[in-house]
């Protein structure tokens, strides 16, 4: 296994913190009334992988919110737990 050089390893943790910072920022993107602005920020987050499961919640609430999202929930049957 190859060892980065120092200089290489450095910017790589800089960048790993940059990415860090940028989250919380994308996630409350996410609820923003701007459309345009929360599919950009989902697909930062999907850019930035490393965001995976802490934003998951926030992903599936925006999908849930967006026109195609509503769309399909009048669509799609909806199961019935009491038959």
């Amino acid at each position: 296994m190859n060892v980065p050089q120092p200089e290489m390893k450095k910017a790589i943790l800089e960048l790993r913190e940059k990415y860090r910072e940028a989250i919380p920022i994308l996630r409350e993107a996410l609820h923003g009334p701007d459309w345009e602005a929360r599919r950009r920020a989902a697909g930062g987050l999907a850019f930035l992988s490393i965001a995976g499961s802490n934003a998951v919640p926030d992903l599936i609430e925006m999908l849930r919110d967006s026109p195609t999202g509503r769309m399909l929930s009048k669509r799609l049957p909806r199961s019935n737990p009491s038959a």
